[in-house]
């Protein structure tokens, strides 16, 4: 999604922006119809539609559907390419894919939330706040690492791991000092727990994804439960994923856009990942690009 001024340059870099604030669940909900554009506007709109076509086929992208926001209202939504190559079936604006670490934004939006509510202070240490927590790690864990004491020892075995199927992201777990430093929730959201906590930004998914833990522990609720009612339900996105309604979830996973990558010889093929259903705090959700727009919305 682009939050645009116009005029529209000739050339366009995409890109999603979330504007976070602290706020109670959302309760207004964003139009997304299309509205109408004048003459040059939509003049402008060809040109920027076949620079994304041109820019998806010169980086080798099936599929992709994109939406553009003005004054908190869709202006123009469209899919390119295909969603799904062997089948023939074109990308829209209607298409689901799994979004990945967008997924984050929505997290962030719910601790601010209980920030906001005085239920939470970003500045507690993880230890405290998580010290009798059964952590499902790693992961797939045998058996669940009772208390935040025992995830932090596991962390550090994973670190120092040369060998094995959790050596190629020993990198992940290294330098997370949780033994003898006070690493806060504030220093998870910011990304920059590792190291001397506070002082160096360093991207990491799966430290960020402790941050479901947080909201569970502050709630007393399932991750997912606080998903849905303060963000899914409040802005309608109905081809969400979690969502209520087993029957609906299923088919949107059913229908969702297929995964793809450019092999050694350059040729499009079929990704072997796998859609698990599991969102947390880092990824997982699974939505449209018109359901994104409501959430951006929300949060200009």
């Amino acid at each position: 999604m682009i939050d645009v001024k116009w005029p529209l340059p000739a050339v366009m870099v995409l890109a999603v922006v979330f504007l976070l604030s602290a706020c109670q669940p959302i309760l207004v909900t964003p139009s997304t119809e299309t509205k109408p554009v004048t003459a040059l506007d939509a003049g402008m709109l060809a040109q920027f539609e076949s620079n994304v076509d041109e820019l998806r086929q010169k980086l080798k992208i099936p599929g992709l559907s994109a939406t553009i926001v003005k004054d908190q209202e869709v202006i123009w939504a469209k899919g390119f390419g295909y969603a799904d190559l062997e089948n023939g079936i074109p990308a829209t604006e209607k298409s689901a894919y799994e979004i990945a670490s967008l997924t984050k934004p929505f997290a962030a939006t719910l601790l601010m939330q209980l920030v906001e509510t005085g239920q939470l202070d970003l500045d507690v240490p993880m230890a405290e706040l998580l010290r009798d927590t059964a952590f499902t790690f790693p992961p797939p864990a045998e058996a669940p690492a009772e208390g935040y004491a025992a995830l932090c020892a596991g962390i550090q075995e994973i670190g120092r791991s040369t060998s094995g199927p959790l050596a190629p992201y020993a990198f992940l777990f290294q330098e997370y000092n949780c033994e003898n430093e006070a690493i806060t929730v504030r220093h998870h959201l910011t990304h920059t727990s590792q190291g001397t906590p506070g002082d160096e930004y360093r991207y990491n998914g799966f430290l960020y994804g402790l941050l479901s833990w947080v909201i569970e522990a502050v709630t007393g609720k399932q991750y997912e439960q606080v998903l849905v009612h303060n963000i899914i339900e409040p802005l309608e996105m109905m081809d969400t994923v979690p969502k209520p309604g087993a029957a609906r979830a299923t088919e949107i996973l059913a229908e969702m856009a297929r995964p793809y990558q450019v092999d050694d010889s350059g040729k499009i093929v079929l990704a072997d990942y796998q859609t698990t259903g599991h969102v947390d705090a880092a990824s997982g959700i699974v939505s449209t690009v018109l359901d994104l727009a409501k959430f951006d919305a929300a949060m200009d």
